[in-house]
């Protein structure tokens, strides 16, 4: 799974755990994490789960968003990660953990 660089850190002390993708097909189970733009070397993670929605029927529940406005934030960041994603795309909400570095 690619992540911007900024992730990093909470990818490795597994705070991040959650990511929401467009048009990427990811599946659960063993995989790799690794940072654009770094020197970073990959992390091993497991993927949980990955659920399919509308990004225009998603809730702040969906994404374990607490803060006023968050919803919001995180879609505008979407859309400007992934620019051509039309409004009602459907997106994948991938919730992941840290693993062992033996995979």
């Amino acid at each position: 799974m690619r992540f911007h660089a900024c992730y990093f850190d909470a990818v490795a002390d597994g705070t991040k755990t959650l990511t929401v993708r467009w048009n990427e097909g990811h599946r659960t189970g063993p995989a790799l994490a690794y940072f654009e733009n770094t020197e970073h070397g990959t992390l091993p993670v497991e993927v949980a789960s990955v659920m399919v929605k509308r990004l225009d029927e998603l809730g702040p529940e969906d994404l374990d968003l607490t803060r006023s406005g968050g919803l919001d934030r995180y879609i505008a960041n979407l859309h400007d990660h992934y620019p051509t994603m039309p409004a009602d795309a459907n997106g994948e909400i991938v919730r992941f953990r840290r693993t062992a570095a033996d995979i």
